[in-house]
């Protein structure tokens, strides 16, 4: 609240008759303005025994006063709405700009081959692609082969089979067991 002192070019005088009439600081006398613009200032001027125009100067003066305070009170009384403003935009840019990967990215660069399994997966009508321990079982002794795929898709049909997204040394690898060993896929890897 600005004391009515505050008011350039205001007299003693006025601020007697103005606070005389409970008008006690230049807020006061806005207030009372902001109900009926011209008729009231008509009304504050008859009651205070200053004229009108003299108390559109003071008004005037203490705009004129007031506004590089305003300005520079902006960021103190909006400091917080600001603050959400950038941190919805910032929140939206993210939201573009970060994303997670997606199953093409997680593919480029792999192999696509396609494998006839000894049965189908207890999990066969998973999401794909999703990642999984493609095992063997050897029709002749030895250490079965385990090896970390992609699987791209699933076919249920007579003879099941799996089409994998693997790396370029796996092809080989994976290759020589087609006809020599039972391939499963066990449960995802990750």
């Amino acid at each position: 609240m600005a004391n009515l002192y505050t008011i350039p070019g205001i007299t003693d005088a006025e601020v007697v008759k103005l606070k005389e009439k409970r008008y006690a600081t230049s807020d006061a006398l806005w207030e009372k303005l902001g109900e009926d613009k011209m008729g009231t200032l008509k009304q504050i001027a008859d009651t205070t025994g200053i004229s009108a125009d003299r108390l559109a100067k003071l008004l005037a003066a203490d705009v004129e006063q007031g506004a590089p305070s305003l300005r520079g009170r902006f960021f103190q009384r909006h400091w917080m709405d600001l603050a959400i403003a950038v941190a919805a935009v910032l929140l939206f840019c993210g939201l573009f700009l970060w994303r997670q990967p997606s199953a093409a990215d997680e593919l480029a660069g792999l192999s696509l081959i396609r494998v006839p399994l000894k049965q189908v997966p207890a999990d066969a009508t998973r999401k794909t692609p999703y990642h999984a321990t493609l095992f063997e079982s050897l029709r002749t002794a030895g250490e079965p082969v385990l090896e970390e795929v992609t699987v791209v898709e699933i076919d249920q049909g007579n003879t099941p089979a799996a089409t994998l997204a693997v790396k370029s040394a796996q092809v080989t690898r994976i290759g020589r067991l087609l006809g020599t060993a039972d391939l499963y896929i066990s449960q995802p890897a990750r």
